[in-house]
């Protein structure tokens, strides 16, 4: 199974989010987060990193829709 069919997901909890971008790609992301805040950015208290952060599954338009400033 490829790692672009990964799940990622929002973990809400006592007014903390966190983003799990577990190994999805960025245009799968940044789709859903649009989704989410079609007319702005998307907050989170932190950002686990898609694939361990590497340059195929994060891009700038991603990481301008997220606004955090806690990334794992």
């Amino acid at each position: 199974m490829a790692n672009g069919s990964s799940i990622a997901f929002i973990f809400e909890y006592e007014e903390k989010k966190i983003l799990f971008g577990a190994d999805a790609f960025p245009t799968v992301l940044l789709e859903s987060l649009e989704r989410l805040s079609p007319d702005g950015n998307v907050s989170f208290d932190a950002v686990k990193v898609p694939h361990h952060g590497s340059k195929g599954n994060l891009n700038h338009s991603l990481l301008e829709k997220i606004n955090c400033s806690n990334y794992l």
